[in-house]
């Protein structure tokens, strides 16, 4: 926090108390208080989105603290990103950050101190007294100074930096749902490499439809060595191109996941066409599929940091992992060339 704390003051040198304040209590609550509803949270994100001014120069990002990012309104227009995209972000930062009163504390403490020595130049007298509303007010949320919002007219919205590493394809998305009216997305990549988590948070943003390639693993009676051996064998390919791909358009249509547990064909799902369309896991871009859909992604991951996160997630299945199913997806990147087919490529 003294970092930020320094170069905040460096880049925004007419911040006033309140201003550090606001920064260090942002870094510990999140936006919550600012979401009544996400419809009334909406509706003031694009009044003030209308109402931006474009010259004024702004990052895309900007750490905060405590995993949070200031994302600014007006880059972020440019990039593409909608008003719904940006509330979504807001709101599933808000919802998923829980609020830490003693990291505020511990900030002002540090405020107050950096003040006192003189490496900020705000009052400390007035620091403690902002500590002491804050307290009395149930930790009631700051607002930037007058001077501030004149000097620097900021507008952003607060997302967690996990979040913001996805950016550029919500952004692609945010394209295609504007030139197309929907977003066919499939997201392939390495084990471990967070494709999952990606698939998850674009699904609460958008309210996506989304499938899983793990429902559509080979089931064992079908894995003979021939199958094996040929890059991507180990989907069932043919029964998720049958069952999703082929209806895709379809106002609703049920599916049958496969159970890996029990070697059977769960009960079948209903699912509704959505704007946005998810299919996420590995083997989602062999090239039996991958001209179904307007957006390709990879997520990357290098070995130490793979190795290390299925320890930690799977230390039970970690040894099949390395010496079975990884060999096997490694395989089918390299023979397909998956990354080269794709439009985006994150790596962990």
């Amino acid at each position: 926090m003294r970092e930020l704390l320094l170069a905040h003051a460096a880049r925004y040198p007419l911040m006033e108390a309140t201003d550090f304040a606001k920064l260090i209590y942002q870094s510990a609550f999140a936006g919550g208080h600012l979401i009544a509803s996400r419809e009334a949270a909406l509706s003031r994100l694009k009044d003030e989105m209308a109402s931006l001014e474009d010259g004024v120069p702004a990052p895309l990002t900007e750490p905060i603290g405590g995993g949070l990012c200031r994302l600014y309104l007006a880059p972020a227009r440019r990039k593409g990103l909608r008003a719904e995209t940006i509330c979504g972000l807001f709101a599933e930062t808000a919802a998923s950050y829980r609020p830490d009163p003693a990291r505020f504390e511990a900030g002002m403490d540090l405020l107050e101190a950096l003040c006192r020595e003189g490496a900020l130049t705000a009052d400390p007298d007035e620091i403690i007294a902002l500590r002491r509303a804050a307290r009395e007010s149930d930790y009631a949320p700051f607002s930037h100074s007058p001077r501030y919002r004149e000097a620097y007219k900021p507008a952003y919205r607060l997302a967690g930096e996990d979040f913001c590493r996805y950016l550029d394809l919500f952004a692609a998305i945010d394209g295609l749902l504007e030139s197309k009216g929907r977003a066919r997305v499939a997201i392939d990549g390495r084990c471990a490499s967070g494709k999952t988590t990606a698939a998850a948070l674009i699904a609460r943003v958008y309210g996506a439809q989304l499938f899983h390639m793990d429902d559509y693993f080979l089931p064992f009676e079908r894995k003979t060595p021939e199958r094996l051996a040929q890059p991507g064998g180990n989907v069932d390919w043919e029964r998720f191109r049958v069952e999703v791909l082929d209806h895709m358009d379809e106002e609703s249509f049920a599916y049958r996941p496969y159970n890996c547990f029990t070697g059977a064909l769960d009960e079948p799902a209903v699912t509704r066409r959505r704007p946005v369309q998810l299919v996420e896991g590995a083997y989602s871009l062999h090239p039996a599929m991958a001209g179904d859909y307007d957006l390709r992604v990879m997520m990357d991951i290098d070995t130490a940091l793979q190795r290390e996160r299925i320890r930690r997630r799977n230390p039970d299945k970690y040894d099949r992992f390395v010496n079975e199913w990884i060999p096997m997806e490694n395989h089918y990147l390299a023979a397909f060339g998956i990354e080269a087919t794709c439009d985006i490529i994150l790596r962990a």
